[in-house]
């Protein structure tokens, strides 16, 4: 049995039209955001039990969970998430809301030698897979310790899914110093082969590392210290210290979901013009272009095929072999005709 701690830092006060699209959003409708974030920690590291009419198993082995959500004094939705807030230990601090990260980074720090293993989140992510740590387990164990596997976020709705954290300019990270590494890793896992590129985008929204990993963190000069190397202090409490003190990678584009979180929510899908009533229609879209495509390629493939098989019957008859067994070929055809 492990011990897992999380950490969350949580701000929220509405403003609409905010650039965090996570202040223009209905206070109901965060409080379930920020619910489900915590109880899915739960869900998938915690212990579970198999339940059905006239039957109910022990628990199932899981880990000690750990939660806490770091806050302001007022500007917060602990009251709002229902039986959620019991599920968390809630820290209030005296800090700037955009530098609450940093205070998460110094609970972390406090902790260090206490658990197996630290995540960080913000609290819009999901984390689904309980494999999650087993893959970056497996990274480690045959990269080396001074790469890292962060997650890939997604959003989903309607059947649409997509990747909002794309290229960024050399600008954006201007100020951070990563250390030098290979662009690309390849390797195998339970019979899959992976590919994972240095993004220049290293931002996931969260990291997770084992004890000595946030020891190696906590060495960082700027681990807990307000700052910003990537865009704002909000993106660097979440990307800034980890992409200076390993080697970051995340999984190429064809293996994507291969370690994965998701960000509640649409907003990006909405960004980028595929509003929230449109998705069903659009995944629908894209499913018909990849059968589509896959008929077409089928097609190519069955007259490559016939020109293939038409070619070397033409290179068979021009053969000698051909032409000296032609007569017998002649004469077991009017054989056969007889016989019938």
């Amino acid at each position: 049995m492990n011990r897992y701690l999380f950490v969350i830092p949580h701000y929220y006060t509405h403003v609409p039209d905010s650039d965090l699209g996570s202040q223009s959003e209905p206070r109901d409708e965060r409080a379930k955001i920020v619910a489900r974030t915590i109880t899915a920690i739960h869900e998938t590291f915690g212990r579970s039990m198999s339940v059905f009419p006239g039957y109910r198993s022990p628990d199932a082995p899981g880990h000690v969970i750990d939660v806490v959500l770091v806050t302001t004094r007022t500007d917060h939705l602990v009251a709002e998430i229902g039986e959620s807030a019991q599920l968390v230990h809630h820290l209030v601090v005296d800090e700037a809301p955009m530098d609450l990260g940093f205070a998460a980074h110094r609970v972390l720090a406090d902790a260090v030698g206490t658990y197996d293993r630290y995540g960080y989140l913000e609290d819009d992510l999901v984390v689904h897979d309980p494999l999650f740590f087993a893959k970056q387990e497996w990274f480690t164990a045959t990269f080396g310790a001074a790469s890292y596997l962060a997650p890939t976020r997604y959003e989903a709705s309607g059947g649409l899914k997509v990747h909002p954290d794309g290229p960024l300019p050399d600008s954006a990270t201007a100020n951070l110093r990563q250390p030098p590494g290979p662009d690309r890793l390849e390797g195998d896992w339970f019979g899959l082969h992976l590919g994972f590129e240095r993004p220049s985008n290293p931002h996931s929204g969260c990291f997770f590392v084992e004890d000595t990993g946030l020891e190696r963190l906590c060495a960082h000069p700027r681990f807990g210290v307000s700052h910003a190397s990537i865009e704002r202090t909000l993106e660097t409490a979440a990307s800034g210290p980890i992409a200076e003190t390993f080697c970051v990678y995340k999984a190429s584009p064809l293996c994507s979901d291969f370690l994965e979180v998701e960000h509640q929510g649409s907003r990006y899908l909405g960004q980028w013009g595929t509003p929230e009533p449109v998705h069903v229609v659009e995944a629908l879209r894209v499913a018909a272009e990849v059968r589509a495509d896959e008929a077409e390629a089928r097609a190519a493939a069955a007259q490559q095929r016939a020109i293939a098989a038409e070619d070397q019957l033409g290179d068979m008859r021009s053969s000698r072999s051909w032409r000296f067994t032609s007569p017998g070929r002649r004469l077991g055809g009017l054989v056969r005709r007889h016989l019938r």
